[in-house]
């Protein structure tokens, strides 16, 4: 119980990153990042990754996610979340890494969004199937692998 726990606190800031992005789109905030990722640009007669895939999105939750870490940061400084601590939240370079988390999460989506749009599945839906069940569990662990990633080469 006690690493879920552990691993639930590292994982919130990236839920703060998450619910920002959503703010951004409900209220408008950072529309001049709204653009493609892919900039309209095709494979094979197909958007590569989709309209849904944004620099908005990328920025947003990189920035939330860097935020998280540093309500994390200010709560380790006031002496709470120490048994829940798998991070060094005393070094200020914890904010820098919650930006890399987060962009990183968001990025890590688009090898998946590219084989869906080769294969004509559109943005937002879902497919059937055999193959709807291998992109199901894509789409649970794709953000996590570009977490982990960020994670292990700070452990390093």
């Amino acid at each position: 119980m006690d690493e879920f726990l552990k691993m639930s606190y590292v994982l919130s800031p990236l839920l703060v990153g998450l619910a920002f992005h959503g703010l951004c789109i409900k209220f408008g905030w950072l529309r001049l990042l709204a653009r493609p990722i892919d900039a309209g640009a095709t494979l094979r007669g197909r958007q590569r990754f989709g309209a849904n895939k944004t620099w908005r999105g990328v920025v947003a939750v990189a920035l939330g996610t860097a935020a998280g870490f540093g309500l994390q940061a200010l709560l380790h400084c006031v002496g709470g979340g120490h048994s829940l601590e798998v991070l060094d939240y005393g070094n200020p370079a914890v904010v820098v890494l919650g930006l890399a988390v987060g962009a990183a999460a968001m990025l890590s989506e688009l090898p998946n969004s590219l084989l869906k749009r080769q294969l004509g599945i559109a943005p937002g839906a879902a497919s059937r199937g055999v193959l709807g069940v291998v992109f199901y569990a894509l789409d649970q662990i794709d953000m996590l692998v570009g977490v982990w990633s960020c994670w292990a080469s700070s452990w390093e």
